[in-house]
């Protein structure tokens, strides 16, 4: 993650917990905690412990919610996962109802975490606040606008420069061409931001293409459960004294025809009526890159999804229309809906320590893409800047 998005996560973090007031919640139940370690015996006081509790879970639970999959995993490479989950109200049940006759305890684990606590959001606010001290500005978004975001482990290109190019090469020519087979005309990749460690590409991408490719991933990730259970009792298989050939290879078939099942509805449902000549090359093209996709995400890569709805008429600056009023309004705000539910499934899990289903599928070597064809040519004709 780079300073921009850095800056910009702790904005939408800390503007989530100022608005849930997660830290208040988590104070008035240490408050009553002290009441009850002090007469244990007292209902009222256990009965507002426990409303005290709920608060601060339906708190947690909302933030949670709030914050994308990418976001969490974030939270959990900076060891601050804890202090935005719901389990962190969970954790303080637990010690209530374990520690029943001594609250004593209970309450100096929620004193504990709400130093903790605190200090992990003083640390927030003031990273954030020399930050921007140094200049450093968020990677905003425009309403309406939506992006890509593709993280690539550096072992997919071997950490060399060309196998990297290679990997951009071919995410550029796939997100085109689903550009192409939803009909969004000269639709240019455009580059956002490139970040290092495990690079990752950000590019614009208009919100037909980022919602199709994002329903496609999510429709993978949940068919791929199917296929680890497959792959798991193949290898169960392959240890057992009776097994052959023929039974591990009937496990083999089986698998093949389920990738291929998901590759071909994710097709479908991009081209629902192919027809001759440019719309099998499409879907042949489409193929190939969702396999493509699928065999880098089998090996950690992960794709993200930002988004921001356009203004309504009520947000619009005074005088302007907004988006919403062109008579798309509807449609408009039904991608949006569906962006928010897809970008909420994009949870990407351990990379598999067994053998890959998936071959790496090589960079296409065909033709370029209808769209890059046509892109290209208005950059040949367009008259150079005087």
């Amino acid at each position: 993650m780079n300073t921009g998005r850095l800056l910009e996560f702790l904005g939408v973090l800390l503007n989530l917990e100022s608005a849930q007031k997660v830290q208040d919640a988590l104070v008035a139940t240490h408050q009553v905690l002290e009441q009850v370690a002090v007469n244990p015996q007292d209902v009222a006081q256990q009965s507002t412990a426990a409303a005290r509790l709920t608060a601060l879970k339906e708190s947690l639970e909302f933030l949670h919610n709030e914050i994308t999959p990418s976001q969490v995993k974030f939270l959990g490479e900076l060891d601050a996962d804890w202090a935005f989950s719901p389990e962190l109200a969970t954790q303080i049940s637990d010690s209530m109802a374990t520690n029943a006759m001594t609250p004593v305890v209970a309450r100096d684990l929620v004193g504990h975490l709400v130093q903790k606590r605190e200090k992990l959001l003083n640390d927030f606010r003031g990273t954030r606040k020399h930050m921007m001290a140094l200049g450093i500005t968020e990677n905003q978004l425009a309403p309406g606008e939506a992006q890509l975001g593709f993280l690539v482990p550096r072992g997919l290109f071997e950490n060399t420069l060309g196998g990297l190019a290679k990997e951009l090469k071919e995410i550029n020519r796939f997100v085109e061409t689903v550009a192409e087979a939803l009909g969004v005309e000269d639709h240019e990749v455009v580059l956002e931001e490139l970040s290092t460690t495990d690079p990752l590409v950000i590019v614009d991408a208009a919100v037909p293409v980022v919602l199709a490719i994002g329903a496609a991933i999510e429709y993978f990730l949940a068919r791929w459960k199917k296929v680890e259970e497959i792959r798991n009792l193949r290898e169960q298989t392959r240890g057992l004294k009776m097994a052959n050939d023929a039974a591990v290879k009937s496990f083999d078939e089986h698998l093949t025809a389920e990738i291929n099942k998901a590759l071909d509805a994710r097709v479908d449902e991009i081209l629902p009526q192919k027809k001759v000549g440019r719309d099998n090359e499409l879907a042949t093209s489409l193929r190939m890159g969702f396999e493509y996709l699928m065999s880098r995400i089998e090996r950690g890569m992960q794709v993200e999804i930002r988004f921001l709805p356009p203004l309504s008429s009520a947000q619009a600056p005074e005088g302007e229309k907004p988006a919403a009023d062109d008579g798309a309004d509807s449609a408009g705000s039904q991608q949006f809906e569906s962006l928010a539910k897809v970008q909420q499934s994009l949870s990407f899990g351990e990379i598999t320590k067994s053998e890959p289903i998936l071959k790496l599928a090589a960079p296409q070597n065909g033709e370029d893409t209808k769209a890059r064809k046509k892109i290209a040519a208005k950059k040949k004709a367009k008259p150079a800047a005087e």
